[in-house]
């Protein structure tokens, strides 16, 4: 598993703390005109493998109403690509509020959604990269309703307003479900 995936739970954006390069994404820079709501839905990230020998999905869930969210740990499966027995059951380490911000244009054109993270509490397990608050972005595609969160990088580590990436990251997808 990257590390880059382990931060979403490990919190949220945190999830999403380390670049991993980003890519894909070019659909030309479509709007993201939609009635979905991505903040009324449970959040399953794209399966991961630490060994490729077993598979690992994160699962994040929003309360709208309320403007808090929940994150679970990886369910574990027998397979790199998630198939198989789940061996282990997601327990939660994270909760949190979000609040959602104005649009912006990230880089390529894509219009996203500046959304800020504060972490109430949070499991980390010697993990000492974590900040209280994640400041990111949130693109959702049009087409698909795939979540795509704000590309981390050195210099746009994401721990304050000011450091919010300016770019999505297309290499690690959510799925609303």
């Amino acid at each position: 598993m990257n590390a880059r995936a382990r931060t979403l739970l490990l919190p949220l954006s945190a999830l999403l703390f380390t670049a991993c390069g980003g890519g894909g994404g070019d659909d030309g820079g479509s709007n993201n005109n939609t009635t979905f709501d991505p903040f009324s839905a449970r959040w399953t990230s794209i399966c991961q493998s630490a060994t490729g020998t077993n598979g690992f999905k994160y699962f994040v869930t929003f309360d709208a109403a309320n403007g808090t969210f929940s994150g679970n740990s990886a369910s574990s499966y027998s397979s790199a690509n998630c198939t198989g027995t789940s061996g282990r059951a997601g327990v939660n380490i994270l909760n949190g509020n979000y609040s959602v911000g104005d649009t912006v244009t990230a880089a390529g054109g894509f219009i996203a959604t500046k959304v800020d993270f504060v972490y109430t509490s949070f499991t980390k397990s010697n993990r000492t990269d974590v900040t209280p608050a994640d400041f990111d972005l949130v693109y959702v595609d049009p087409a698909t309703h795939v979540i795509y969160l704000g590309q981390k990088t050195a210099s746009k580590p994401g721990n304050s307003a000011a450091t919010r990436p300016d770019r999505i990251d297309f290499d690690i997808a959510w799925t609303p479900n």
